[in-house]
């Protein structure tokens, strides 16, 4: 099927569900996950977010970790997929410039990095709401950079083949 009309049909999902949860909590405002900002009552580990530093750092935190999460989705995992993992004929002959101690390390630093992320990730998106749309528009962010990045790329290496 095309990938384009799979992304939209995964947008219309996502566009429904928003719908469905605003007209859902649209009355609920007790709910201390439809908060913004710092709180008393917003803890991260255990710490008390309560001041705009704190939460600044929490940002910078999730801006940082974000960017390093895209470059393990976007770039490692890939590399891992169409490098190490492939067993074409033609994979073969590049695999022999791979040192196996680097594939070994690359491999093993995305795992551990995976469930890393995982359990931070876990414990920021479940508190306010702001936490996840720090996450989310960082993640497209990066993600547009990087795509555009991959295409820049592709027309450096193929400058007339978009004619």
């Amino acid at each position: 099927m095309n990938p384009l009309i799979l992304s939209r049909i995964i947008s219309g999902w996502i566009f429904f569900i928003v719908v469905c949860i605003a007209n859902i909590n649209k009355n609920n405002t007790n709910d201390s996950f439809y908060r913004w900002g710092p709180h008393s009552d917003l803890f991260i580990f255990g710490i008390n977010i309560d001041t705009w530093s704190k939460y600044l750092c929490i940002i910078l935190y999730s801006l940082i970790n974000t960017t390093l999460r895209n470059i393990d989705k976007n770039i490692l995992n890939p590399y891992i997929t169409l490098h190490i993992q492939d067993d074409s004929p033609e994979a073969m002959i590049r695999k022999q410039s791979i040192k196996h101690a680097h594939a070994y390390e690359i491999v093993m630093l995305t795992t551990i990095y995976n469930w890393f992320d995982w359990f931070m990730y876990i414990q920021m998106l479940f508190i306010q709401v702001d936490m996840i749309l720090i996450e989310a528009s960082t993640d497209l962010f990066v993600s547009l950079i990087i795509t555009r990045w991959y295409l820049k790329e592709a027309e450096y290496a193929f400058p007339y083949n978009h004619l």
